[in-house]
């Protein structure tokens, strides 16, 4: 096993494990050590995804959107290990969905949602599976009956 797949696991244990600022630091670490090309776009979803775990939203977006570029060259493999099963793509969007969202872009979200709209992926969730569109789909509703409060 190469030194930055060594990393890449390492950096995922972090991750699982919540150390997200370690976490963060391991997936940089396993890119600059020239990880397979496959791995990238997890790479780059999962330091997204920590810097949202931070509410660094800024630094979410960036690695999001840095996620669907990498998959667009990787092939955008689908996972199907977990409870979450999909494409990274796919994934990285509902990122940029809930970014947007928190940064009060509804209309950005909702753009975002329709290129989710035929999407194969989704959550399995007590003993069901919730497409990741249904997810962002509820969330933007949810955003929106809040604002609609206040």
């Amino acid at each position: 096993m190469s030194n930055s797949s060594t990393k890449f696991i390492e950096a995922v244990k972090l991750f699982n494990d919540c150390f997200y600022w370690d976490a963060i630091e391991a997936f940089q670490d396993a890119l600059s050590d020239g990880l397979e090309d496959m791995y990238v776009d997890d790479c780059f979803l999962n330091i997204g995804i920590s810097y949202m775990q931070l509410n660094l939203y800024l630094e979410a977006e960036e690695y999001f959107n840095k996620s669907i570029e990498a998959a667009k060259t990787s092939g955008d493999h689908i996972d199907s290990e977990g409870s979450i099963v999909g494409k990274t793509s796919d994934r990285a969007k509902l990122g940029l969905i809930r970014v947007s969202l928190a940064k009060n872009q509804l209309d950005e979200a909702k753009n975002l949602l329709e290129e989710i709209r035929d999407s194969e992926s989704y959550i399995k969730s007590d003993g069901k599976d919730i497409s990741i569109y249904e997810i962002a789909s509820d969330e933007i509703n949810l955003a929106e009956s809040n604002d609609l409060k206040h």
